[in-house]
């Protein structure tokens, strides 16, 4: 369970180990969420390949994002393309943030920045496009009887972090559990987003824009909780939310609760 300690990929890790709330825990080396595998080195692979069965790779990123860092040819591996959100919907992520674009990127923004972040989780669940993504998500699920599954975005924050918290409620995991391992990565991104800040508070003028950025790189439990809150309020439980949206019934819940735990 936990961290896989690779070379270059800092947010990959096994979500095998975490208990439910009926006793039971997830199977070790069948789900790893991650970061974008661009960076990966050789020794990265064959670590994901050998000891983990990598197997299926789904990538959430959008075209532009695929094109700008692709993902990398892995051998015996099935990579299967499922954005979560179309380019002109994505918004300003932690990963469109770069030096040339800072100074004017919250032009015309009128939420305070913890509402700006609760409102892109939300319109991450409540999005026809992401459902229908994480849809194609859970049947990849479904389908894979051996070896593992490893999904990612650019930073495995936000789509990533998103989609983790559904399959771990869906696999039974309490919900303090599920908030702790999304806020993981902003301890494994902590020096990262150390240099970052620096980089912001040396280029960029502007308070605001920079209290902006800072929400905008941080890994903050109001985040995902406004996710399930947006759930919770349209559609009363995730179950139903799953269902509803996406055509994950209870038979198919239990299946994947047969698939992936132990």
């Amino acid at each position: 369970m936990g961290r896989i300690k690779l070379k270059k990929l800092v947010n990959t890790r096994d979500l095998g180990g975490y208990k439910t709330l009926d006793g039971r825990k997830i199977k070790e080396k069948r789900l790893i969420r991650s970061e974008t595998l661009f960076d990966a080195t050789p020794e990265d692979k064959a670590v994901l390949t050998g000891e983990y069965g990598l197997r299926t790779v789904v990538d959430f990123r959008t075209d532009i994002e695929r094109e700008q860092k692709p993902d990398p040819v892995i051998d015996g591996v099935e990579n299967i393309f499922d954005p979560i959100l179309e380019a002109e919907t994505l918004g300003i992520t932690r990963e469109s943030v770069n030096m040339r674009n800072m100074p004017k990127l919250f032009d015309g923004i009128t939420l305070e920045p913890m509402e700006y972040m609760r409102k892109m989780y939300t319109d991450i669940v409540l999005d026809k496009h992401a459902q229908n993504g994480y849809a194609v998500f859970f049947d990849v699920l479904l389908r894979q009887e051996s070896g593992s599954v490893l999904w990612h975005c650019s930073a495995g924050k936000d789509r990533v972090g998103v989609g983790t918290a559904l399959l771990m409620t869906v696999l039974g995991v309490d919900r303090e559990t599920i908030i702790n391992d999304y806020l993981l990565t902003g301890h494994y991104y902590r020096a990262t987003n150390l240099r970052l800040k620096l980089l912001i508070d040396l280029f960029v003028k502007n308070k605001r824009t920079k209290t902006y950025l800072k929400y905008l790189l941080d890994v903050k439990r109001e985040y995902i909780e406004a996710a399930f809150d947006a759930i919770e309020s349209g559609y009363g439980t995730v179950e139903h939310y799953l269902e509803a949206t996406m055509g994950l019934d209870a038979e198919k819940r239990e299946a994947l609760r047969r698939n992936y735990l132990e």
